[in-house]
């Protein structure tokens, strides 16, 4: 799995016995657009696989998290900006807190979220963002 400063996804399957069978078309590999707008692109700043169910979890510069079915190439559930997660937070004036890292339990019930400045606006766009970590159990 990869994620890109594009805002996209990419699964590509990996061959060992022939590791240049991972890198062409088909064999499974896909991509897809996942931390976009209609104007801007965030990055991808985070991909965790979920232990028992197969789906997997992104989280990108936009405050945003979404569970993918990657077999059938579908978005299972989103949680629209990090308003949905950390309720009653002010953020700073440049708009929501950047998700920076995510992930299931073992048990693949329960998603970690770590919000904070992921500098992907550099130095400038700093604004001594408040890191914090939520817990959230999808129903």
């Amino acid at each position: 799995m990869l994620g890109s400063i594009e805002g996209r996804c990419e699964v590509r399957r990996m061959d060992f016995n022939d590791p240049s069978n991972s890198l062409k078309a088909g064999q499974g590999n896909f991509s897809f657009k996942s931390h976009r707008d209609s104007i801007n692109a965030y990055p991808v700043n985070a991909i965790s696989f979920n232990p028992i169910r197969g789906t997997l979890l992104t989280c990108g510069g936009d405050g945003d998290t979404y569970i993918w079915d990657k077999d059938s190439k579908f978005k299972v559930r989103s949680f629209p900006n990090s308003k949905t997660i950390a309720k009653n937070k002010t953020y700073p004036s440049t708009g929501n807190l950047p998700v920076v890292n995510c992930d299931f339990n073992r048990e693949g019930n329960t998603i970690a979220v770590g919000f904070g400045y992921d500098w992907s606006r550099g130095y400038a766009g700093y604004e001594n963002f408040k890191n914090e970590i939520h817990v959230h159990m999808p129903a």
